[in-house]
């Protein structure tokens, strides 16, 4: 069973299990953080041609989670909250690495 996130690791892995003769499908990944369905299908359709699996599945995450959190933390400025609260109590880690 491989993995695929379409990207040089999967395409190098298939290509190791293809060298080495070994059978094996494949599992695409699509959600929707990383954009539009359609867009994702069309780049792991050109990206799985080069896969000598038996099968391919995909599994389709929909998440309206993340958009719905996104839009509540810039709603209620919670970056700049965090901002001013590093400063006020002096753990601003300007420069210093450790900061989030």
């Amino acid at each position: 069973m491989l993995t695929s996130g379409a990207g040089k690791d999967s395409l190098l892995c298939a290509l190791l299990l293809d060298e080495a003769e070994v059978r094996y499908d494949v599992i695409i990944y699509l959600h929707t953080y990383y954009g539009g369905m359609e867009s994702q299908e069309d780049l792991f359709s050109t990206a799985s041609n080069v896969f000598n699996s038996e099968n391919q599945h995909v599994i389709l995450i929909y998440d309206d989670y993340y958009p719905w959190l996104r839009e509540r933390l810039k709603r209620f400025k919670v970056s700049e909250r965090i901002q001013i609260s590093a400063r006020d109590t002096g753990q601003a880690t300007k420069g210093k690495g450790g900061g989030c």
